[in-house]
């Protein structure tokens, strides 16, 4: 579970490896909230990525459908 945490860190949330020691140094660190809001960032993101493509998806199409009652 520790690995992944830093895992997140470095590639998700930017960190270098020195950014991670330091973190890891403090005596009371947060690399649980840091790890879970970064997960949760990242499903917010998917949703609204997800979301974004369906609605380009329907403009596509309602165009395709006017082009074709126009044939």
């Amino acid at each position: 579970m520790l690995l992944r945490q830093i895992r997140s860190l470095l590639y998700d949330d930017g960190y270098t490896i020195k950014g991670v020691q330091k973190l890891l140094k403090k005596p009371n660190n947060n690399i649980n909230k840091k790890s879970t809001s970064s997960v949760n960032n990242k499903k917010q993101q998917h949703y609204c990525s997800n979301e974004l493509m369906h609605q380009k998806a329907r403009e596509v199409l309602s165009e395709l459908q006017d082009i074709r009652r126009l044939l």
